[in-house]
């Protein structure tokens, strides 16, 4: 099984009792803005692991939606659904070997994958 590495754990989003935890506001505004467009679009396409419905409140504009606790991944990493959001709306900075990872894969998402060979990182 290939355990999955997460991205977008942010202590705002409820990762708040994970070591290491990353904060949005210490990331916000960080992003470069090269392939921006590739990242938004490679966060939101990739695949579902596990489906919450409803959607959760930006946590700087909370007028606003920003996605939901959906689980998405490449088959190496795993990352919520709302990370997509936060990068587009904010410019929130992805962990270097992530960005990494999908620039070498050339912004493409496996054309298939079997999660029940995936392990959580939880």
């Amino acid at each position: 099984m290939t355990r999955l590495m997460l991205v977008g754990n942010f202590r705002e989003m409820g990762y708040d009792d994970e070591p290491g935890a990353p904060s949005l506001l210490d990331v916000r505004g960080k992003r470069p803005p090269a392939h921006k467009a590739e990242v938004v679009l490679y966060l939101k396409k990739a695949k579902s692991v596990s489906l919450s419905p409803g959607f959760l409140e930006d946590f700087f504009d909370p007028t606003k939606s920003i996605g939901t606790h959906t689980m998405r991944t490449d088959g190496t990493y795993v990352w919520p659904d709302f990370l997509a959001g936060y990068v587009d709306r904010h410019d929130v900075a992805l962990p270097d070997d992530f960005e990494r990872h999908m620039l070498k894969r050339g912004w493409k998402l496996p054309d298939s994958l079997d999660i029940r060979s995936l392990q959580l990182p939880w």
